[in-house]
């Protein structure tokens, strides 16, 4: 391997079977067990996050993703990523430590040794999530954001690890809400293990939705997960007629009344006398006596 004097990038491995270089770092994918074994490991900076990192690349069918500052993280993303057929752009600016992991790139990772900023200019978009571990400093993560945003999917999301970290705190909350400034974004901090911030792209940058696990998502009319931010003015709710509220409103004091026991049990009930779907016919009975009453 010749010396890395700037910027370098390897989309294939020259031998797809080494997983572990001379220097002991080992990138290739986590499995299944490994990913369990290593969140079980007492709290460390970041394990405790790999589970939520890998649940959101799934859940997002994650296609083409980036990734900032290589390490454990980057494992958990790769063994999602064997889930939904999805490539990994890494970054790490450490040229000269990790110039030999280089050999363990394959199709599905491509591995670029530099400046996060060179690698975010050069990259094209769009992908559905974003790993953010590299440099903690203001302006570092302020730039990366400005350049990463657009290049997101509608809905996609950024992590960004060590925003509730001691002595850096400060710096990347700020960093954070200059990088997201004029975005349309939503922001929620995991305040655990150093903290991980969750960033999801609301605004369309021209790529289109994310299309999630489980949900038919190609025209959307709300965000991917809808709460109350989603209708911010009296004029953005949902049209509910009269008789549709009385109903939701009915039904959820009936729910209270009865309790939780004998709900399921009256469920099972209907189930038996009425047959498949006995539970949701009440339910529809009740909307229609309303709607006639209303």
């Amino acid at each position: 391997m010749s010396q890395i004097t700037s910027t370098q990038k390897l989309g294939t491995s020259k031998s797809s079977t080494v997983l572990t270089d001379g220097m002991g770092y080992n990138f290739a994918p986590y499995t299944a067990d490994e990913l369990w074994a290593e969140y079980q490991r007492p709290v460390g900076s970041i394990n405790k996050h790999l589970l939520t990192l890998h649940s959101l690349v799934v859940g997002l069918q994650t296609q083409r993703a980036v990734d900032i500052g290589i390490g454990s993280t980057t494992r958990a993303i790769r063994g999602a990523l064997k889930a939904t057929g999805g490539k990994l752009f890494s970054c790490d600016i450490d040229a000269k430590r990790y110039a030999s992991v280089l050999e363990q790139t394959d199709p599905s990772w491509e591995l670029t040794l530099g400046p996060s900023t060179d690698f975010l200019r050069a990259l094209s978009g769009p992908f559905e999530f974003a790993m953010h571990d590299g440099a903690h400093d203001y302006w570092q993560v302020v730039e990366d954001l400005k350049l990463l945003i657009p290049k997101m999917k509608q809905f996609g999301v950024i992590c960004i690890h060590d925003t509730q970290l001691g002595n850096l705190e400060d710096e990347m909350l700020a960093a954070l809400r200059d990088g997201c400034a004029g975005q349309d974004v939503s922001i929620v901090h995991l305040p655990y293990v150093c903290g991980l911030t969750i960033i999801r792209v609301e605004g369309d940058q021209g790529y289109g939705a994310v299309a999630p696990l489980g949900k038919d998502f190609q025209n959307p009319t709300v965000p991917a997960t809808c709460g109350i931010a989603c209708f911010p003015n009296q004029g953005d709710q949902p049209n509910y007629s009269s008789s549709t509220r009385a109903y939701q409103w009915l039904w959820w004091r009936f729910r209270r009344g009865v309790g939780s026991e004998n709900y399921q049990r009256l469920r099972s009930t209907l189930h038996q006398t009425l047959g498949d779907g006995g539970f949701s016919k009440l339910r529809h009975l009740m909307r229609n006596v309303l709607k006639l009453s209303g």
